[in-house]
Parts: structure tokens; C-alpha cells; sequence
């Protein structure tokens, strides 16, 4: 029999409370990212769905934007979504004792998971929904079949999940393996109850895709994963070396040299979600690229098996990952604190001067704050819109990321009308000029980064039409054989029948 954790809570309760207060630092002094910018451009609008994703992080920022539209109130989402984990993690683990729980819990809070989560992401909505669907089904299985609350809250949070990102589908399997192998404890009967009670949630987004050219499904399925022929070794290799840094080497040294110890009944359902998505992202990294934030909901479960090591294990285990929490903390507030001008020479000075200068840099567009404003993709559109607070849209990019403004902004509007267009770096006249009957150009320097700012007279819709929205028509809005007919805004708007 396992020896039962030792770990005593109070010895360690000042230095994780540190931790909690560096994250909450960083989510008030950490430059602002381009991701999350677009995410929050998602909340200035409630919509049925996005383009590149479920909706439900968008509904959570627009309901947060009603208080506050900072982006220190969105971060704090992300934050608090955090400490919810934890909590999660500590229920979960709790059937082996409180310091068991306790130390599950724990770790998480120092791991680099947890670190990194300050930053507005729609992963976040994933972990949280992930969580309350483990925990329900947890305690469906613990209390019975005649107990209905759990697994139609567990279903409640499943479908959420649904509506958060589509790598619910690696929760989805490990609940049915536990389902399955859990069946005398009405397993099976649990999640066919939850399935049922997502099923809603289900439709809800089936319809947004069925009246919006099956976006998220394009997006996720088809655009996404065009990484060509052949097995990428590189990206296994990239892949492998992540698992190691996100489950920390010292705790996977003593989960390969104490694998006898730490398989525990209780545990089977977190053991599940935390290791078979791992495993499915290992086939996934054959083929493309696996980012950190894809295992942001399932690695934190993996956690749990720290509970069966030994004493001493226990304590190594908590205490390096302690230091390794502190070490992050540490290096993301000084990139918080450093200078632009420390980094003139470095390739990505100019986003980086631009962006955290954010009093210049909004000081230099005043001027045409009431003109119709474009930027040369969706994260420059994203942070002057949020850093500024003002309403920027993207032109003349045919990126598969980002396209939001496809269906916000009807660009027939703009025709034979003058607009400013922003980027970084200098313009490329030759390509931009055939769409205005004349171009003005001035470079701005912000803090020793350049900001083109072009002022185009007489845009023509018709040219911008025929070449760029024609291309990105026969790019992103084109229906897959395999699917259903679906109506798509975008065509019937810029390339309806008569046309």
C-alpha cells in the first residue's frame, strides 16, 4: 500500500502566496500581447460565435467589459480562473486526504501552467469547464446512479466545454475510457446523462456554424492543419521537449522511477484527462506544430500523481517546483520592466517599442482618430484598437488567423472614400497604390520604431474586391465537399449570385 502524503501545508503556504501575488503583478505590468488584444476586440460585441473558435471566452470578456474594458479586469479572468484550478485540483485529489489534496493543488499553483495563465487566452475558459467536468463526474461516480445532480452539472460544464475549444474532444475520450472501465459504478449511465444534457450547447454552436460558412470548422480542421506532406520529426522532438518542460523534469524523473507507486483507483479519472490527451498530442505532433497553451487544460490533472510518491520525493518534487515558479515570476517581471531602447537591435524591437509606448504611439494616430482607420493584419488592428481606444479594422491581409473583421466590417461601405492605413515598418507603395486614386505617406518614430501611416483617397472597392477579398473567398469561405450546404455572410455580401 502507498504511504500516505506527508506533505505539511503550513511550511509552504507563504511562498505560494508570493507566487499568487507575482501573477497578479504581471497581469497588471505585462505588455499587452497580440493575442489577447483580438480576444478582447471579440468582447466589444456579444455574437453567437467568432471566426476562429467557440464563442464562450468572448461571452466571458464582453460580460467583464460591462464593469471594466482594462486590460488588467480581462486578465483577472484568466487569473481567477487559476485559483479555480487549484480549488478543482484540490477536490479531485481530496478522496486520498487533505494533504494529499492539498500538495495536488499545490503544485499546480507552482507549475508553469499556472505561471503563464495571466494572459487572456480562450485555453483559459477550457481549463475551468474542463475541471468542473471532471470534478462532476467524479462525484457521479463516488454517490451512484440515484444522485442526478452531479452528472447534470458535470453535463452542464461539458457543455461549456463545447463551447470553449474543440480539444474537448480529448476530454470527451478520456471520460468515455473511465466511463467504460468505471461501468459497474454506472459510468456509462453518468456520461450518456452528461452527453445528453450538452447536447444544447452542442446545437447552439452547430447553428452558428450552419448560418456562418462553418468557420470554426474550416479554421480548426482544414486551415489550421495544412502543414503539408510527410511525418515532421522536428515537431515531435519540439513536442517532447515541451512535456518535459510543463511537467517539470524532477517530477517526471520520479514518475518513471516510482511508476509502481502511483497508480491509485481514486485517481483514475484525473490520471485519464491528464495523460491521454498528452499522449493523442504525441500523435497530433506528427503533423503539425503542438503549442504550450494545448496542454493548459489537461497537464494540471497530471499533477495528482505526485500524491503516491514517497515522502522525501514528495518534498523534492514541491520544493523545485516552488523555485521553479519563482524563477518565472522573476524573468517575466523583468521582461515587464525592460526599456525599448535596451532593444534597438533586436528583430522585434519595432513591435515591441511600439506597443508598450502606448502614450506615444496613440499621441501620434490623435490626429485621425475620426477617420476610418485599417491596419496590415489582425494584431496591429487588435492592440491600437485596445491600447488606444480606437476602432481599427484590417485591410489588405490574407492571413488564415484573425479574420473577425470579415464579418464586422462591410467594406462596400468605404467605396470612393478616404481611409488611413497603419503598419509597421515601411509600405510597400507598389502593392497599395493601385487601390487609391492618390497616396499620402508619413513614418512616424515611436520611441525608435517606425508607424507608416498612409492616407488613401478614393478607395476603390471594386479593385480590392476582385484581388484580395476574391482571394480570401476561395481561401476561408469555401465549403468542404464532406460538409452540409451552410449560408456564409461573406459570399452573399461581396459575392452574391447576380454579381
Amino acid at each position: 500500500m502507498n504511504n500516505p502524503t506527508v506533505i505539511n501545508p503550513k511550511n509552504y503556504v507563504w511562498p505560494l502566496a508570493l507566487l499568487l501575488l507575482a501573477k497578479l503583478l504581471l497581469a497588471a505590468f505585462f505588455p499587452l500581447t497580440g493575442d489577447e488584444a483580438y480576444f478582447m476586440q471579440w468582447a466589444e460585441k456579444l455574437e453567437p460565435g467568432y471566426y476562429d473558435h467557440p464563442p464562450l471566452i468572448g461571452w466571458v470578456l464582453w460580460a467583464v467589459g460591462q464593469l471594466s474594458d482594462s486590460v488588467f479586469a480581462y486578465r483577472m479572468v484568466a487569473y481567477f480562473i487559476g485559483i479555480a484550478t487549484a480549488l478543482v485540483l484540490y477536490h479531485v485529489a481530496r478522496p486520498l486526504g487533505k494533504n494529499a489534496a492539498w500538495l495536488a493543488a499545490a503544485l499546480y499553483v507552482a507549475s508553469p501552467m499556472h505561471m503563464l495563465q495571466f494572459l487572456v487566452t480562450n485555453d483559459s475558459a477550457l481549463l475551468l469547464c474542463c475541471g468542473l467536468t471532471v470534478l462532476s463526474f467524479q462525484r457521479a461516480l463516488r454517490y451512484g446512479v440515484g444522485r442526478w445532480k452531479w452528472p447534470i452539472l458535470g453535463g452542464i460544464a461539458l457543455g461549456l466545454a463545447v463551447l470553449s475549444k474543440y480539444f474537448v474532444l480529448f476530454l470527451y475520450l478520456s471520460l468515455l475510457i473511465v466511463a467504460f472501465m468505471r461501468r459497474k459504478d454506472g459510468g456509462l449511465r453518468h456520461l450518456f446523462v452528461m452527453s445528453l444534457v450538452a447536447v444544447p450547447f452542442g446545437l447552439q454552436h452547430l447553428h452558428y456554424n450552419l448560418t456562418n460558412c462553418w468557420n470554426n470548422v474550416a479554421f480548426n480542421l482544414l486551415a489550421r492543419s495544412d502543414t503539408g506532406d510527410g511525418l515532421h520529426w522536428d515537431f515531435v522532438a519540439q513536442y517532447l521537449g515541451l512535456l518535459v518542460y510543463v511537467l517539470m523534469p524532477w517530477m517526471l524523473w520520479y514518475l518513471i522511477r516510482q511508476r509502481q507507486r502511483w497508480w491509485r483507483s481514486e485517481l483514475m479519472l484525473p490520471i485519464a484527462v491528464g495523460l491521454v490527451p498528452l499522449w493523442l498530442f504525441l500523435v497530433v505532433s506528427l503533423k503539425r506544430e503542438v503549442g504550450v497553451h494545448w496542454l493548459l487544460a489537461f497537464a494540471p490533472f497530471a499533477y495528482t500523481l505526485a500524491t503516491a510518491f514517497t515522502e522525501q520525493a514528495q518534498r523534492r518534487v514541491l520544493k523545485l517546483s516552488i523555485g521553479f515558479g519563482a524563477t518565472h515570476a522573476i524573468l517575466l517581471l523583468l521582461v515587464s520592466a525592460i526599456p525599448a531602447s535596451l532593444l534597438v537591435q533586436h528583430e522585434k524591437h519595432g513591435d515591441y517599442a511600439m506597443f508598450i509606448q502606448e502614450e506615444k504611439l496613440c499621441a501620434a494616430l490623435e490626429p485621425w482618430r475620426d477617420q476610418p482607420m485599417f491596419a496590415g493584419g489582425y494584431t496591429m488592428s487588435a492592440m491600437v484598437s485596445q491600447l488606444c481606444d480606437m476602432p481599427v479594422s484590417a485591410l489588405f491581409g490574407t492571413s488564415k488567423y484573425g479574420r473577425l473583421a470579415d464579418n464586422r466590417v462591410d467594406l462596400r461601405a468605404y467605396d470612393q472614400q478616404s481611409l488611413v492605413y497603419i503598419d509597421k515598418g515601411q509600405f510597400d507603395l507598389t502593392e497599395l497604390s493601385p487601390y487609391f486614386s492618390s497616396i499620402e505617406v508619413q513614418e512616424l518614430d515611436i520611441g525608435g520604431a517606425t508607424l507608416s501611416v498612409l492616407i488613401g483617397q478614393e478607395f476603390d472597392y471594386q479593385a480590392y474586391r476582385n484581388h484580395y477579398l476574391r482571394s480570401i473567398e476561395q481561401l476561408y469561405y469555401q465549403r468542404p465537399d464532406w460538409l452540409p450546404p451552410a449560408a456564409c455572410p461573406f459570399t452573399e455580401r461581396y459575392f452574391p449570385p447576380e454579381a
